[in-house]
């Protein structure tokens, strides 16, 4: 089933419109986040292990680069509410025909923070089944990517 941005509550289009937001040059525009995790430093926007808020990791990059080269995607661009109260941002969101992609890419190394990521993702596959999400791992050498996390 497909749907329009329109079908989301007036607070998420406004946060799809302005992710989605694309400058003079035609590139999505990255814009300042305006949330600040206690991890973040605000004077800098940094991250206690280096990586920029907004910014996607090496993983990630790797996968844009190979799946989504030519394809107009938003990094970290919606977050959903869940069920539960808390939150789900996926790495990568895109539409094409109407249809809304998000993906979340890991590497094979297993931080702490999997386990988190796994079930914040498969209780926004419940939540949101008109939206089609990808698990992607990195394993070293290829891709492993499952349609819904399964």
């Amino acid at each position: 089933m497909k749907f329009r941005i329109d079908d989301f509550p007036p607070n998420m289009q406004a946060q799809i419109r302005a992710k989605l937001a694309v400058d003079a040059m035609g590139k999505n525009s990255v814009l300042p986040s305006v949330q600040c995790s206690e991890k973040a430093n605000p004077a800098t926007n940094e991250i206690k292990h280096g990586k920029k808020r907004g910014e996607a990791n090496q993983t990630e990059r790797r996968f844009e680069q190979q799946f989504l080269q030519n394809t107009p995607r938003v990094y970290e661009g919606i977050t959903f509410r869940l069920p539960g109260g808390s939150r789900y941002t996926p790495d990568w969101v895109w539409w094409v025909g109407g249809q809304m992609y998000a993906v979340e890419v890991k590497g094979g190394y297993r931080h702490h923070s999997h386990g988190r990521a796994r079930t914040a993702f498969k209780e926004c596959v419940a939540a949101y089944p008109r939206v089609i999400f990808w698990w992607a791992t990195w394993t070293g050498s290829t891709w492993k990517i499952l349609r819904d996390g399964d």
